[in-house]
């Protein structure tokens, strides 16, 4: 049996559509979040809400989903990465194996949540993506993106971003452009490069509302991989330091993500509802 959130009422991100009574509120920085105080619900209403929520906006927050001890021991891990400007300069991003302190995060995240993956990629989703990513201090603004490309006939891919550390304004936190998943966006943004050859859609982004994913330590930032986000400049001297996985549902891979995952972990086929055995699975190279 898995844990059950309590948690206030959901909250909505800001110029898109609002969801009925529950998302009648906004936070201090607009972003649609679920918080683990409040009261309590079902499992069945927990995924639903959850994976409507991500449907809706592309995005969720979860506040203090992953305990600081957790945390803690796991940015001791991440200060083995050597540096490896695997995304642009100052950006690194590094696939890692599983031990004690990685096990503790990603199943804290499972554990408390696992009704809203499910809802979204299914008990037979697999795991595509797991490591560490580090914005050190200096590192610019990278390009809007999204990760993957668009497709009806691909599988659907999330990210599953667990704040190491209180990420501030200066630090680089993740910038996000609101309804860019969506249809409309997307039709808009195909005609836009189509018409001035340049990608991505830079008039369009710059239309539309945007947030910068400041986090506190042991929240997660849950995101579809067809939003538009980038990485914000990192001005404080000090360094971001997000773990991440990502899941998609059954099919066919969509085009465009990076994929960073070791080699045993992939050939293996890691699945949502196996996850309290991923541990146990050979990795190949990593740290």
């Amino acid at each position: 049996m898995h844990m059950i959130l309590s948690m206030a009422p959901l909250l909505a991100l800001s110029s898109l559509d609002v969801w009925e009574r529950e998302a009648s509120s906004r936070n201090s920085t607009g972003e649609f979040y679920l918080s683990t105080q409040g009261v309590t619900v079902s499992e069945a209403v927990l995924g639903m809400k959850g994976k409507l929520a991500i449907e809706k906006h592309g995005m969720l927050r979860i506040d203090g989903l992953v305990a600081k001890t957790a945390c803690e021991r796991m940015l001791k891990k991440v200060e083995e990465v050597r540096p490896m400007s695997t995304l642009g300069p100052r950006h690194h991003n590094v696939a890692v194996a599983v031990d004690r302190a990685v096990e503790g995060v990603y199943t804290s995240v499972i554990d408390k949540i696992y009704p809203v993956i499910r809802d979204l990629v299914t008990e037979s989703g697999v795991l595509v993506a797991m490591g560490i990513m580090v914005n050190d201090p200096g590192a610019k603004y990278q390009t809007w993106h999204a990760d993957t490309v668009p497709d009806p006939r691909s599988a659907k891919l999330f990210t599953f971003f667990v704040a190491l550390e209180d990420i501030t304004d200066d630090m680089g936190p993740t910038g996000l452009v609101g309804g860019s998943h969506r249809q409309p966006f997307i039709n808009s943004c195909s005609e836009e490069i189509r018409a001035t050859k340049r990608a991505p859609c830079h008039s369009l982004i710059d239309a539309h509302p945007k947030l910068a994913a400041t986090l506190s330590q042991g929240d997660v930032l849950i995101m579809d991989s067809t939003i538009y986000h980038r990485a914000n400049e990192n001005t404080s001297g000090k360094r971001r330091r997000y773990f991440y996985f990502s899941m998609t549902s059954p099919g066919k891979l969509p085009v465009g993500s990076t994929y960073t995952l070791l080699d045993g972990y992939k050939t293996a086929q890691l699945t949502l509802k196996n996850y309290l055995s991923w541990a146990r699975t050979r990795p190949g190279a990593g740290i």
